[in-house]
């Protein structure tokens, strides 16, 4: 048997239908884990950069046997296939998202890498 973990995410989304972007985002966790609980959604101002597109943000308790770094992978594969266009790069700040999934939490592991920043 796997060993389960669970995981806190945090979802937003500010284009388009963003209602639809968080439910799908919701409906693709199920391919690699159970989402155990979820928060209300909250409309936000931006953060880190100026848009006049507020955000609907999130967060949920989600269950799974991916380690950090399958998570962090499968997360991004899951943001594509909801609509994301791009990832923003390192040096361009915070952008307008389609989707959005962080790991806010991943069990008790703290993870300091290049990749997990």
């Amino acid at each position: 048997m796997n060993h389960q973990v669970t995981t806190y995410l945090s979802l937003g989304s500010n284009l388009g239908d963003r209602r639809a972007y968080l439910n799908c985002a919701l409906s693709g966790l199920s391919a690699k884990g159970v989402v155990e609980a979820c928060s209300a959604v909250w409309e936000t101002p931006p953060w880190g950069y100026t848009d006049e597109k507020p955000y609907l943000n999130m967060a949920c308790a989600y269950r799974t046997s991916l380690d950090a770094f399958a998570l962090r992978l499968f997360l991004e594969g899951l943001e594509r296939e909801c609509g994301r266009a791009e990832k923003t790069d390192q040096g361009q700040g915070y952008a307008a998202r389609e989707i959005d999934i962080d790991i806010i939490f991943y069990g008790s592991e703290i993870i300091d890498t290049p990749e997990a920043r």
